[in-house]
């Protein structure tokens, strides 16, 4: 939720070159918006870029598919995944109407020549039919699911019979160090999102791990455990 009185404060902070609070950093990278979501944005894609790299990886080249990222902020690597990965089409779904309009701006061609669609709204309730799509990834996102099982049938819904949901994340004992992680982030080891993948109905789980050093800003290097967990929606009995 955006408050007036703490975002003009940040934004002071900003201006003179101080950090700003942890507690906005938090909201903005649950919900980039306002005068630091272009700055939050390019910092996301350059902190997350290997993790991005690890989803996508996990995924064989769908030729003739189509896929969907949940998530995708200023979407500046959309057009490079539906290049790299041969995709008939890529459809990305955020509940930030900022992040939208730059993604929009981003990727005017692909979404004028119809291989690319971006809606504004929540997993927990994701606006196309069932059995959609061949593919479903996000990353850094399930730390703002409050109910990981709402969103996650919504996801199985939408995957077709054998299709696929790659999670990328960060484990629990590497990010909780974080400061900003205190407003609001449900974290996870490995395991317990396995499990809650499981309890959705996900089968033929893929767990695949990297170890990475980041500079999240000039006074914090930290190392990272970035994780990706696939699972499988059951094929038609």
């Amino acid at each position: 939720m955006m408050n007036p009185l703490s975002d003009w404060w940040n934004y002071l902070k900003v201006k003179l070159g101080f950090q700003p609070d942890t507690s906005f950093v938090a909201r903005q990278l649950k919900k980039p918006g306002g005068f630091y979501a272009g700055k939050i944005t390019d910092r996301m894609n350059k902190v997350n870029h290997s993790l991005l790299e690890l989803t996508l990886s996990q995924f064989k080249p769908g030729s003739g598919e189509r896929w969907l990222e949940i998530g995708f902020g200023n979407g500046k690597h959309l057009s490079g995944v539906l290049n790299d990965c041969d995709l008939n089409s890529l459809h990305g779904l955020d509940h930030s109407a900022e992040m939208i309009a730059m993604a929009e701006r981003e990727n005017a061609k692909r979404i004028s020549d119809g291989k690319m669609e971006l809606k504004l709204g929540c997993s927990s309730e994701i606006p196309w039919p069932d059995s959609f799509f061949d593919r479903v990834y996000c990353n850094n996102v399930i730390y703002f699911w409050q109910n990981p099982q709402l969103h996650l049938r919504e996801i199985k819904r939408v995957l077709k019979n054998g299709g696929e949901l790659a999670c990328g994340f960060r484990s629990r004992s590497t990010m909780k160090n974080l400061p900003f992680t205190n407003h609001g982030f449900v974290l996870y080891e490995p395991g317990e999102w396995a499990d809650t993948l499981r309890r959705a109905g996900f089968e033929e789980l893929r767990q695949h791990l990297v170890t990475e050093s980041r500079e999240l800003n000039p006074s914090l290097n930290i190392s990272l455990e970035s994780v990706c967990l696939v699972g499988r929606k059951p094929p038609a009995q």
